[in-house]
């Protein structure tokens, strides 16, 4: 049996057994869901609480900053989603996907559904419920708004964490402490995010990757004329050319100004399971090579192979011992990257019950308050539309 099926079925029969010797404990279960409360926590948010409250004010005042920055981008994101999208329909990638855990290791891709192996789903969706429902208790009570509850749930295999503040001293509370606590668990996971890909671009890839160039079209002439690299069917990222490395687009220039127009080159690619992309960098596990000799064409007395719409590639280097473990590594730090940032700009979208929705709520309860519900329907309820709408789209 495939060991990462495996190691999935033995997570979900732990979690069965769990559930079965905690049946009294848990406060709430309906078919596949169960909730489970306890006091267990609230005195450890408030010891982080007064520690030193007027940092957690400044810091709560700087995620509302980062709570709409996200909200921007977002949107903006989203919106430019549609005009690729009307205007340049070939190169439409819907901006809003459900990402899901696949109990193999691979990655899958539909339209709408981004299959992400269970393990890299996982751990860092573990991770980020525990600091973002922790950063929200820890700025209510810093606001001196009681938590009543702290708890965990399980939606099928989907866990999840919750902080219940009492909602009558939440309601009574100011605009402004209303903006930090709905902030804070965004903030939280956008820095989290930030700092893993901080780590991984400048300490932990350059570590144990190699680069190469990775190419995601062939050029096509106007006379729709094929070039050498179409023609033989040229695959992967260019790991060399005659025996020199490739790892920009700057080595690739610098061999074929070297290289005169019918000279047959040597050109090795590498190819592998996408871990993860990060940006423009494709991160590789499991990598093979192959070999290409092709006889470059004479395109305006330059040697052209013809390929185009480059990115980074990267895969191990050779030397890295137990590369499995660095690889699975990889792949839960890349993740915890994308996971984080990718929930914390999604959390901030102004649609309620989302944060960002929330957030609406409290500047329109400050500046119009007679107009609140009227504002918060019409601006939740448009984004809301847009949002599906981009979703939908992947489908056409």
């Amino acid at each position: 049996m495939d060991w990462y099926l495996a190691s999935f079925l033995i997570f979900i029969g732990i979690v069965a057994i769990l559930i079965y010797a905690k049946r009294e404990k848990i406060t709430n279960r309906y078919y596949i869901f169960y909730r489970y409360d306890t006091k267990k926590g609230i005195k450890l948010i408030d010891k982080i609480a007064r520690w030193n409250p007027k940092f957690w004010r400044y810091f709560g005042s700087f995620g509302v900053f980062v709570g709409f920055c996200a909200m921007f981008f977002g949107i903006y994101y989203i919106l430019n989603s549609y005009v690729i999208y009307f205007t340049r329909p070939q190169a439409f990638i819907p901006s809003v996907s459900l990402v899901i855990p696949v109990p193999f290791e691979n990655l899958t891709f539909v339209p709408g559904f981004l299959g992400v192996p269970f393990w890299y789903w996982l751990i860092p969706i573990t991770i980020l419920v525990f600091f973002h429902e922790g950063m929200h208790g820890i700025m209510a009570r810093v606001e001196k708004i009681r938590i009543k509850t702290l708890g965990l749930f399980l939606l099928t295999v989907i866990p999840g964490a919750f902080v219940e503040p009492d909602e009558k001293q939440l309601k009574k509370a100011n605009w402004k402490a209303k903006m930090r606590i709905f902030a804070a668990g965004s903030n939280i996971n956008i820095l989290i995010g930030l700092f893993f890909i901080f780590l991984l671009l400048w300490i932990y890839l350059p570590h144990y990757y190699d680069d190469s160039l990775g190419f995601s079209s062939y050029t096509i002439l106007e006379n729709k004329t094929k070039l050498p690299a179409q023609l033989n069917n040229l695959t992967g990222a260019i790991y060399s050319v005659n025996g020199e490395r490739v790892r920009s687009i700057h080595d690739l220039a610098e061999i074929m100004n070297k290289t005169k127009p019918g000279d047959i080159i040597e050109i090795r690619t590498v190819k592998g399971n996408v871990i993860a992309p990060l940006f423009n960098v494709v991160v590789l596990g499991n990598e093979r090579f192959k070999d290409y000799k092709i006889k470059t064409a004479n395109i305006k007395g330059r040697a052209i192979i013809g390929i185009a719409s480059f990115y980074d590639v990267k895969s191990l280097k050779n030397d890295v011992s137990n590369p499995d473990l660095i690889n699975f590594l990889t792949g839960i730090l890349i993740w915890m990257s994308i996971i984080n940032i990718g929930v914390g700009v999604i959390n901030m979208l102004p649609i309620k019950p989302l944060d960002g929705g929330l957030m609406i709520e409290a500047l329109s309860e400050r500046f119009s308050p007679h107009h609140k519900d009227k504002i918060v329907k019409l601006v939740s309820t448009f984004f809301l539309l847009v949002l599906i709408g981009d979703f939908l789209m992947g489908f056409l």
